[in-house]
C-alpha cells in the first residue's frame, strides 16, 4: 500500500500563487502585511488546490529520529517525509537528516553542526534559509546550556516572527550534547532533556504532550510501558518489536508492529491525518522514536 500524498504544502500553494512561503502564511493567517492583489491570488490558489490551513499554532507533530536507524528502514523515512512534515515542524538528529532535508518541503533550517558532518554538506544544496551554529563554538563557552539553547530560542522566535510555520531542526548526535532537544508547542518556549532523561521512569511527565510514541524495537519493551502506562490518560504506544519480547500481560493501549514496510508506514500516515482531521491539535505532538 503506497503513502498517500495527496496533501498540500504551504510552499506548493505559494509556487501556485507565484509569491513567497512567507507572503502565503501572512495572507492565510493574517499575521503581517501582504499586498490585497497577492493576497487574492493567494486565496484563489488555495481554493483551487483544496488547500486546508491549520495555523501554526494547531499544527503540533514533532519528530525525532535516532541516528543509528538512518542507513535502514528507507520506509519509514519516507513516512515521516509525507505523514508529519505537512503537518508541523520536525527534529532529526545528525545524518539522519541525511535522508531527508533533500526532499523536506521547509521553510527554514536550524542547524547546530559539527564542523564536517553530513548535514553540512547538504545544507549547501538547500533552497531555504539556513540558520546555524557551530557547536564546538558552544561547547567552548563556559555556560555551554545557555549557550546553545538562547540560539535556538532566538532563531526560532525570529523565523515564526517573519512567517515560518515549518522549521527543520538538524542537531548533532554525539556525546554529551544537545541531541535531546524537544521544541515545545510555541516559538517562545524551549524544553531541552538529554536522552537519558527522557528514558528515566522519573522524567515521565514530558509525554503528558504526547498522542501517542513510536518506539524502535531494539528498546526494552517494559521501560516504555511504564513511561507511557503511568500518563493520564495512556499513551498509545506502537511498538516495533519481537513479539518474543514482549512482557506476558500487554496493556490495552499498546500496539505491536512487528513489519517494517511501506504498509506499516501507510498505516501510520493515514492514522496521523485521520487524527489532525478529526479535531485540531492543541498542545500536543506525535513524539516519534525510530
Amino acid at each position: 500500500m503506497p503513502i498517500k500524498k495527496d496533501f498540500t504544502t504551504l510552499q506548493q500553494l505559494a509556487a501556485r500563487a507565484g509569491c513567497s512561503v512567507s507572503q502565503a502564511s501572512r495572507a492565510l493567517t493574517g499575521k503581517g502585511r501582504v499586498s490585497e492583489s497577492t493576497r487574492q491570488k493567494i486565496m484563489a490558489a488555495a481554493q483551487e488546490l483544496n488547500y486546508s490551513n491549520q495555523s501554526p499554532r494547531h499544527q503540533r507533530y514533532y519528530a525525532i529520529v535516532l541516528e543509528e536507524f538512518c542507513d535502514s528502514y528507507r520506509d519509514i523515512m519516507e513516512f515521516l517525509q509525507y505523514a508529519v512534515s505537512p503537518l508541523g515542524k520536525m527534529i532529526v538528529l545528525e545524518s539522519t537528516a541525511a535522508h531527508l532535508l533533500k526532499n523536506f518541503f521547509c521553510d527554514a533550517v536550524l542547524t547546530l553542526d559539527l564542523p564536517e558532518s553530513e548535514v553540512s554538506q547538504l545544507r549547501q544544496d538547500l533552497f531555504c534559509p539556513t540558520i546555524s551554529a557551530n557547536y564546538f563554538q558552544c561547547c567552548n563557552n563556559s555556560d555551554i546550556s545557555r549557550d546553545w539553547k538562547k540560539f535556538l530560542t532566538e532563531s526560532r522566535q525570529k523565523l515564526c516572527q517573519s512567517g515560518c510555520s515549518n522549521i527543520l531542526t538538524v542537531l548533532p548526535a554525539v556525546g554529551d550534547n544537545p541531541a535531546g532537544l524537544i521544541a515545545t508547542d510555541n516559538c517562545n518556549r524551549e524544553l531541552y532533556l538529554s536522552w537519558q532523561e527522557l528514558s528515566a521512569a522519573e522524567k515521565a511527565p514530558i509525554f503528558n504532550t504526547c498522542d501517542g510514541l513510536i518506539v524502535p524495537f531494539n528498546w526494552t519493551p517494559s521501560s516504555w510501558y511504564k513511561l507511557c502506562c503511568s500518563q493520564t490518560p495512556p499513551i498509545k504506544v506502537i511498538g516495533l518489536w519481537d513479539p518474543s519480547q514482549l512482557p506476558g500481560s500487554r496493556p490495552e493501549n499498546c500496539t505491536v508492529m512487528t513489519a517494517l514496510n511501506s504498509e506499516f508506514a501507510s498505516a501510520c500516515a493515514e492514522n496521523l491525518h485521520r487524527a489532525a482531521e478529526r479535531q485540531p491539535i492543541e498542545r500536543k505532538k506525535i513524539l516519534m522514536a525510530i
